[in-house]
């Protein structure tokens, strides 16, 4: 049997996005290999034990994560690159076939390239963060420039690499120079538990009040403002905001500023408290900057498979994916009035639930259906491993022939 390792700075009990895919990945996996996961904990949370083995083929295997300032980031820079690399070395421990690291802290792949070869390596690049790093003062711009050579030059070392749409795929073949045989793309996607659940959830039609609903990060990817602006003092209507960030204090003072007492803020909650809140609401909103284009945030895929009218403020690669769907409405930033425009149209409009958007998510985004792209990929690994084997044992037969 293989073994797998896995590097991600995101997994349980992390009620995250990134944590659930990588389950979800893990899982896969586990069919046909042994799968150790080296993760971090949650800041300021600690693992008392050595690993948790979570199935038969499953063992995790933590480091502890302090609680540090993330708005910071000078500071939050130095902790992801110490702790990456911290990881990286517990897993360099453990004999691996295959060892996937995972970019949301994106210094885990240059600290497997240096310190954690072991086996073939595949870089799993779910975003390009490290596009998105300020660049307003002179020395942000070159430290902008320093992280994105060194992220190209780690990411063409590594043997085959994973992206999730084809601006990941244009920046890693322009950028670090790798060929697009070498480069994979797997979307993200929805567990089908997740989906299901969704899917048939029974959504309560409020007469009296119109419910839009917000779930995610607050951070400097998404611009809460011209939402909180645009339902301000309008009769009748609520924003659920759930979810943290660094951004939420300022979301916060300006909807306080406003005296927008229909901005409710939840914070963070578990999965199974949020569902109550996608029954009741009357449309879902989600939002990205435009220096984000090359993210597709997989809570479009959890929206989508409610059904819901779905209002996304934002371009690039998640509008590319949202076109394909119905009962969506696109806006743009600085479009204050046409959102409003739209919130008013869609009061006056009979909710439409898409069952539509609820097959095209079972169809194709399904996550245990995309990772098992991941496993074919594996068998061609391994196939080329047999080939370079068999050549390596030919050469020195070859040469006894040609001395004799």
């Amino acid at each position: 049997m293989k073994t797998v390792n896995i590097i991600t700075s995101h997994f349980a009990p992390e009620v995250t996005a990134a944590a659930f895919r990588i389950e979800s990945l893990a899982g896969t996996l586990a069919g046909d290999c042994r799968v150790n996961v080296f993760a971090l904990t949650e800041a300021g949370k600690k693992s008392v034990e050595k690993y948790v083995q979570l199935s038969d083929n499953i063992f995790v295997h933590y480091v502890n994560l302090p609680s540090f300032p993330k708005s910071k980031f000078i500071l939050r820079a130095i902790f992801e690159t110490i702790y990456s690399f911290l990881l990286v070395r517990k897993a360099s421990r453990y004999k691996a076939d295959v060892t996937i690291a995972t970019s949301p802290f994106m210094f885990v792949l240059p600290a497997t390239v240096v310190f954690g070869r072991n086996g073939k390596l595949i870089a799993d690049i779910r975003d390009l963060t490290w596009c998105y790093l300020p660049q307003k003062r002179f020395f942000e711009r070159a430290i902008k420039k320093a992280v994105q050579t060194i992220m190209a030059w780690c990411i063409k070392k590594f043997d085959h690499v994973m992206v999730t749409n084809f601006s990941e795929k244009q920046w890693v073949e322009k950028n670090a120079g790798v060929k697009a045989g070498n480069i994979s793309m797997i979307s993200n996607g929805i567990s089908r538990s997740r989906h299901e659940i969704l899917s048939k959830l029974k959504i309560h039609d409020h007469q009296d009040q119109f419910i839009i609903t917000y779930v995610g990060n607050v951070g400097k990817g998404q611009d809460l403002s011209l939402m909180i602006k645009a339902v301000s003092g309008m009769e009748k209507t609520r924003l659920n905001i759930i979810g943290e960030g660094i951004e939420l204090k300022q979301s916060m003072k300006l909807a306080s500023e406003l005296n927008a007492d229909n901005v409710i803020f939840h914070g963070k909650l578990n999965w199974k408290r949020i569902l109550p809140v996608y029954q009741s609401s009357s449309v879902l909103f989600a939002t990205l900057r435009p220096e984000f284009y090359s993210a597709v945030p997989s809570k479009l895929f959890e929206y989508l498979s409610t059904g819901l009218p779905l209002i996304y403020q934002g371009e690039g690669e998640a509008r590319n994916v949202l076109v394909g769907f119905e009962n969506v409405y696109l806006t743009s930033d600085n479009q204050e009035e046409k959102l409003k425009q739209l919130i008013f149209y869609l009061q006056n409009s009979e909710k439409v639930i898409s069952e539509f958007n609820k097959r095209k998510i079972e169809a194709s985004y399904i996550r245990e259906d995309i990772n098992k792209g991941l496993l074919d990929l594996l068998k061609v690994i391994e196939s080329q491993n047999e080939y370079m084997e068999e050549q390596a044992d030919e050469i020195p037969s070859e040469l006894s022939k040609a001395a004799s």
